[in-house]
Parts: structure tokens; sequence; C-alpha cells
């Protein structure tokens, strides 16, 4: 989006400012002489389906719009020209990235030569898009075949088979037909691994002292027949009292 306002805002700033004449091709004047009716269309297209043709019809399109050639020739112009940079732009995505594409189309977006060809009224910038065209199909099949590529590749690598684990042999001193032990898979401990273990260290902070242990005791014994606190007699006795 960035690269198409910017394409629109130089080449709006050149027609307006800089640009100080406009040529036409003179086969395209004498055509566009003849009118833009739907007769010329059809004999125009009747001679060929190519570039000079489709862009007869595009320019009398953009006629029927504006109403003199020469200005539906210059904004004719405009539109293949940010046509032809988005259509640069992903080409060059397609074999690179979003970075090098958006400089690539900026410096061709604002290459002097390339936007003067506004001034003249040809088929040039039409063969300019069907170019990018064909560019854009050739860097598509390109980027397919090398994603392809990869793709097989990493299958292949993952399809490789796993290589057997090393077998030790120990041999006792004296002894013959010692055991085969496999320690490539010996299970690995936690408390094996020295670095995983916590140290502790003494806290270097002052803490209260822990507190004893004391049981209270008390110097009157109750008898079980004096456990019962309960007011059985509330005559003359008030809230407060029960309380």
């Amino acid at each position: 989006m960035l690269l198409v306002s910017v394409s629109i805002v130089v080449r709006i700033y050149y027609v307006t400012n800089l640009m100080e004449d406009v040529t036409i091709s003179e086969e395209i004047y004498q055509t566009a002489r003849q009118g833009a009716d739907l007769e010329t269309i059809t004999n125009t297209l009747s001679e060929g389906l190519n570039i000079k043709s489709l862009y007869l019809c595009s320019l009398y399109a953009m006629f029927s719009l504006f109403g003199n050639f020469t200005v539906a020739g210059v904004y004719l112009n405009m539109v293949y020209q940010v046509l032809a940079v988005m259509l640069l732009f992903v080409a060059v995505n397609n074999i690179s990235n979003r970075d090098i594409a958006f400089g690539t189309s900026l410096v061709v977006c604002v290459f002097p030569l390339y936007v003067k060809q506004i001034g003249h009224v040809t088929a040039l910038d039409l063969a300019i898009v069907f170019g990018a065209l064909i560019l854009v199909g050739v860097t598509g099949i390109l980027r397919v075949f090398l994603i392809r590529r990869k793709s097989k590749r990493n299958t292949k690598e993952y399809a490789r088979p796993v290589e057997p684990p090393e077998v030790f042999v120990v041999q006792a001193q004296g002894q013959q037909n010692a055991p085969v032990i496999d320690t490539s898979l010996r299970e690995i401990r936690l408390d094996d691994l020295e670095e995983k273990k916590v140290q502790y260290i003494e806290n270097p902070l002052p803490i209260p002292k822990r507190k004893e242990h004391r049981e209270m005791n008390f110097a009157v014994e109750v008898t079980p027949d004096q456990e019962d606190y309960d007011l059985k007699d509330l005559e003359g006795k008030d809230f407060f009292d029960i309380e």
C-alpha cells in the first residue's frame, strides 16, 4: 500500500510540476483520429491481439473518461507504471524477502527515466507490464521448485536411519568371554548430576530464637462433679449476671 501511494504521488507531482510537453506516437495519433466508437475498437482488435491493439483499446476507454487523447494517454501510462511496480515487487518477493522487494520496487518507482516515460504516449508502458507479468510467472515457478526441493531434502534427513548405539565390552583381568554391557542407554539419575544438586547456604540474616514448648498447669485441681458450670437457678439474676 505504501509503495502504491509513493508511485502515485511521485507521478502526480511530475505531471503537475515538472512535465513540459507530451509526445504521442504518430501511429497511435492517426488511429485515435478515427474516433473512439465501438466500430473503431472492433477494427483495431480485428487486426490481431497484440500489445498495440490492447493499448489502443485501453486508450479509448480512458478517452471516454477524459475526452482528450493526450490527457488519457498520460494517465493511462501512470496506471500501467504503478501496476508494473507492484508486479516487480511480487516477482522480487518470490525469490527473496519483502524488504529487498520493497527496496528494488521503490528504486524503479522513482527512477527518473521511467517517470519521464509518462509524457510519451506509446505502448512501451504496457509492454513493460507484460514483461513484469512474465517475470512474476518465472519467479513463481522458481519459488515452487525451490520449496519442493527443500521439502524433499528435509524428508530425506528425517528418514535417515538411526545408527545403533555403541556397545562396550567390559572384561575382567584373567577372565575370558566377559559379558557385553550396553552402557549407551544407561539410565541417568538426577543424583548423578552434581551440578543439579541444590546447595544451601547458612542464613546470614538475624532470626528470632525458637520458642520453647511450655506446659501450663493449674494449682487447683477440679473434680468431675465440679465441672458443671451451668446456672440452673436463674431467679433474681439479669442478663449481665448470666453473661
